[in-house]
């Protein structure tokens, strides 16, 4: 629900201050490491695509804003990815 609420915000103050979004996935931020999901289980990025995978050893996932920003890697497709499968 957070994820949609936010992308409600920041999509109407993009239109509304004709302010341009650009949108990317986290794993841009935390060098292609798994994120930790629930249990053993994390998000990883594999090719092009976003999978859950069971990991014994989850690396500390952290998280840092790069002093520069490719935006090669940006994309003005701002939908949120919903179509992850259910973490069970």
């Amino acid at each position: 629900m957070a994820i949609k609420v936010a992308y409600i915000f920041l999509k109407s103050i993009s239109i509304l201050k004709k302010i341009p979004l650009f949108a990317t996935n986290a794993f841009y931020f935390n060098k292609n490491e798994p994120i930790k999901a629930i249990g053993k289980l994390s998000f990883v990025k594999i090719a092009a695509e976003i999978k859950t995978q069971k990991l014994e050893n989850v690396p500390s996932g952290k998280f840092t804003l790069p002093s520069a920003l490719d935006y090669n890697e940006f994309s003005k497709i701002t939908t949120p990815l919903y179509c992850i499968g259910a973490v069970g």
